[in-house]
């Protein structure tokens, strides 16, 4: 279990951490968008679905500690 103390600063964090998230995630869908042949990239998948994923966990971790 984390301390109080500890608790804070991993909400600082991932408060600090959501904001560059979205914009990158926003930017590599803008690109997308304009360029559809990304989709053909070797890695293109399985970065959007971490981003996602990572966006997840911070929306669900920022909704779970709101509610404590």
């Amino acid at each position: 279990m984390l301390s109080i103390a500890e608790q804070d600063t991993l909400v600082k964090l991932i408060h600090d951490l959501k904001n560059p998230v979205s914009v990158i995630y926003s930017s590599l869908h803008l690109i997308e968008y304009q360029h559809p042949e990304v989709k053909n990239y070797q890695y293109w998948n399985d970065t959007m679905n971490d981003l996602e994923n990572l966006k997840l966990f911070l929306q669900n971790y920022s909704f779970i500690k709101s509610n404590t």
